[in-house]
């Protein structure tokens, strides 16, 4: 079995980007320069293996494999805070 390595950014930088549909959007709330938001989710896409985001022009939709991640994260924040 292949050994995942994604950091907190990365997963919150995703989690953030499905809430708002928008890398610019995300960014403001994060604080963060869009570009680093796109990094943080590239990296995470090469380590997962798999696309969680549609993309056409600026406009971004999750994958189905993004729909479960989302879900998970979601559920994970829940039982965080």
């Amino acid at each position: 079995m292949k050994t995942l390595h994604y950091s907190f950014a990365q997963i919150e930088a995703f989690a953030t980007i499905a809430e708002t549909g928008s890398l610019s959007r995300a960014a403001i709330r994060l604080g963060k320069d869009r570009t680093t938001l796109r990094d943080l989710l590239d990296y995470l896409e090469d380590a997962l293996g798999y696309a969680l985001f549609l993309r056409e022009g600026r406009s971004l939709a999750l994958t189905a494999e993004g729909e479960q991640l989302f879900r998970q994260t979601m559920e994970d924040r829940k039982s965080v805070v």
